[in-house]
């Protein structure tokens, strides 16, 4: 019902079942007035009824029985006078039994002299005029020391001709600075406030309500951070997360005009800027914000309006989160599936000693992988700090893991351990060589098979020193040639020092080679391309070719084989075949008067190919023409085709001249063409003079001899 301050005084879940109870049993259909539907306590069902809970079915054996059934104390009598308060319209005579109604108002008339409580649920209940203005005076010179009070005495004076001068001053300063209410819990007792006297904050103009207007604020717009009405909360003594928990939790159940819209992007941005401030606060004043805080995780799990191109508060949240406060974390952790909490949340520091009391509530095999996954997250931690923090939490070394575990997580840490030096992992294998010597192969599985699938997955990539240094010590025990095999991989070598890149007519190919200059000495580098060299050879013959031309043009090659190299650039160099990739290798290894002399001898050969092939192509031209021309059936059809290669090949100067020279070669044989091939001939022979290539008294020459036939017939 959000009235914890009122719940200490009145007994609300048995006033609302009493209430329930005249409603229910009222045998007219009558309407709640409006002051029932504008009820500080609602009118809410109960969850369990009063006959369910109680045994009580009728209000007169409440209130005859109350005491032995209900608790007789002060809030259950308050309770069920303000429940008959409220519902007194609903009141029936049969509802009681002889004198039980009297009998109860005698009480509570007695005990009223000296409750505040009973007083106003006695005022709101009773319709005699004098009895009423001598409680409306009680009320109004009762001395106010709480909140609760001063709003349940507003409430019960509301109807009262001078309710908004009473109300005014009783909550500038119950709500100000005499505030003895937490906004947890009690969001009620401000919606309520607000519902009833909105138009007359609204329409008031003078100072001493400021507060009251800054309230209105609160479910209606979004009070920012360093606001006048932000700064006016913080002087009056509310919290930052108290002004946050009011701004985001009453929108939800105010019924104002212009209350924010749950689905409006104002109401996305409040939340949003909200659960950032608050899942980052180092102390959390109440739990009421965790509630609150999964209620707005839940109702923005999927924005309603796109906020800055997110479609959810959690996407808005990546990578603004950063847990400090251990109620926090334990509530979300808790609660992380409902809410889909990203895991990366759950990664702390547990270099802080305190983080590891989570391994008191938490499942061991959770914690065990959150502390995992937390280190790998923070890469720059002191693992040393954080192995002595995990052994003091879980009474277990890190390493008692490894040896019983091969899960993702072990193995990270697993192999930070190595690269950080905090295991060495060439003594580990030396453990595993003498084991292997002594155990059965049962005993051997039975203590190594977890330990070796770890050391498989951490070792098989060559990025750190700590490896080369394992690759190194099995070459000496077993040989680099089985190390494939001992970690189930096979090319372990090859894969993780050649990359390369597949084409569609190529197939695989290397693109380069990686020796690992950053962590490996120069001699070590050699050690590795002897490895790499000797598996090349044995495992992908036919790419030991492209290796060596491959480490060849890289720069290493002279660092590690100042001499070597340049002589086996002298072995493959007349193995391949010409083109950029001998080039290449030329330029690298040649002098400068080496490579002047290759660059000649390179431009002679290519000038002379290009001149073979123009011949080739200018003989295959005359060869294709005289084979037209034999087949041919007369002259005409002769004179026909060489109009037609005129007119195609008159861009080509050596291939119009190879045509030019046959049409010469026929004319001497025939003289007679018809008309249209004549005149293709003779443009053709005209472009030629009209760009230079041909003389004019070459074009007399040709045009003269040209006997023109109209039709093609020799009869004509």
């Amino acid at each position: 019902m959000q009235l914890a301050s009122l719940e200490q005084y009145v007994d609300i879940s048995l006033l609302q079942q009493m209430k329930h109870l005249l409603f229910t049993l009222s045998s007219e259909d009558k309407q709640f007035t409006e002051r029932q539907r504008n009820s500080l306590f609602g009118q809410d069902v109960p969850v369990s009824p009063m006959e369910e809970q109680y045994g009580l079915n009728y209000p007169g054996e409440v209130l005859e029985r109350y005491e032995e059934r209900c608790g007789g104390g002060e809030r259950q009598m308050r309770a069920i006078m303000l429940a008959l308060a409220e519902g007194k319209n609903f009141l029936e005579g049969s509802m009681f039994v002889g004198r039980q109604l009297e009998q109860f108002l005698r009480k509570v008339r007695l005990r009223a002299e000296g409750d505040f409580y009973l007083s106003c649920a006695l005022f709101l209940f009773s319709d005699k005029e004098g009895e009423k203005e001598k409680l409306r005076s009680r009320i109004c010179r009762y001395s106010f020391q709480e909140t609760a009070e001063a709003i349940f005495a507003i409430y019960t004076l509301r109807d009262e001709p001078d309710a908004w001068e009473f109300a005014r001053e009783q909550a500038v300063r119950f709500f100000g600075k005499d505030r003895t209410i937490k906004a947890y819990g009690n969001e009620r007792l401000y919606e309520w406030f607000l519902e009833q006297f909105y138009y007359d904050i609204r329409k008031y103009r003078k100072q001493d309500a400021n507060l009251l207007k800054s309230l209105l604020e609160l479910p209606c717009k979004y009070v920012k951070e360093g606001s006048t009405s932000w700064n006016r909360f913080l002087e009056m003594g509310y919290t930052e997360q108290e002004i946050l928990y009011l701004n985001l939790s009453l929108p939800e159940n105010a019924k104002l005009p212009d209350v924010l819209e749950l689905n409006s992007i104002t109401m996305e941005r409040m939340a949003l800027a909200g659960l950032q401030m608050l899942f980052n606060s180092e102390h959390l004043e109440e739990m009421h914000l965790m509630a609150l805080c999964k209620a707005l995780i839940i109702r923005y799990m999927k924005y309603e309006i796109c906020l800055e191109g997110k479609k959810g508060i959690l996407e808005s949240l990546s990578r603004k989160v950063f847990i400090k406060n251990h109620d926090i974390y334990k509530y979300l952790y808790q609660d992380r599936e409902e809410m889909h909490i990203p895991e990366e949340w759950f990664y702390v520091n547990f270099g802080d000693e305190n983080w590891c009391d989570i391994a008191t509530w938490m499942n061991p095999d959770e914690f065990e992988c959150i502390f995992a996954r937390s280190l790998y997250f923070h890469l720059s931690s002191d693992i040393e700090l954080w192995l002595l923090n995990f052994q003091k939490s879980t009474g277990r070394s890190y390493m008692d893991f490894v040896w019983i575990k091969d899960t993702d997580e072990v193995k990270q840490t697993f192999k930070r351990l190595i690269t950080e030096k905090k295991c060495d992992v060439v003594e580990l294998f030396q453990q595993y060589v003498e084991d292997e010597r002594i155990l059965s192969e049962e005993e051997m599985s039975e203590k190594w098979k977890i330990m070796k699938a770890n050391i498989m997955d951490t070792m098989k990539k060559l990025d750190h020193h700590e490896i080369f240094r394992f690759w190194e010590a099995f070459d000496k025990e077993y040989g680099i040639c089985k190390l494939g095999n001992f970690m189930g991989r096979d090319k372990i070598i090859l894969d993780d020092v050649i990359i390369e890149t597949s084409g569609y007519y190529r197939g695989h190919c290397i693109q380069r080679l990686d020796f690992k200059e950053g962590i490996l000495s120069l001699d070590e580098q050699r050690k590795l391309f002897v490895w790499v060299e000797q598996a090349l050879y044995r495992e992908r013959p036919s790419q030991y070719e492209d290796f060596l031309y491959s480490f060849l043009t890289d720069d290493l090659a002279k660092r590690l084989f100042p001499e070597q190299s340049k002589e086996l650039f002298w072995v493959i160099r007349d193995t391949m075949d010409d083109g950029s990739q001998k080039q290449r290798l030329c330029r690298q290894y040649y002098t400068d008067e080496e490579w002047e002399a290759y660059r000649n001898e390179e431009k002679r050969r290519d000038e002379e190919k290009k001149r073979k092939e123009k011949q080739e192509s200018l003989c295959r031209c005359r060869e294709e023409m005289e084979q037209e021309i034999s087949t041919a059936k007369d002259c005409y059809e002769v004179y026909d085709m060489l109009s037609k290669r005129f007119s195609k090949l008159r861009w080509s100067d050596d291939k119009f001249s190879v045509c030019l020279n046959l049409f010469r070669d026929n004319m001497k044989i025939c003289a007679k063409i018809g008309k249209k091939a004549a005149g293709t001939i003779a443009e053709c022979i005209v472009d030629e003079f009209r760009f230079n290539r041909l003389a004019w008294c070459e074009v007399q020459e040709i045009i003269s001899k040209m006997e023109v036939v109209h039709d093609g017939n020799s009869e004509d």
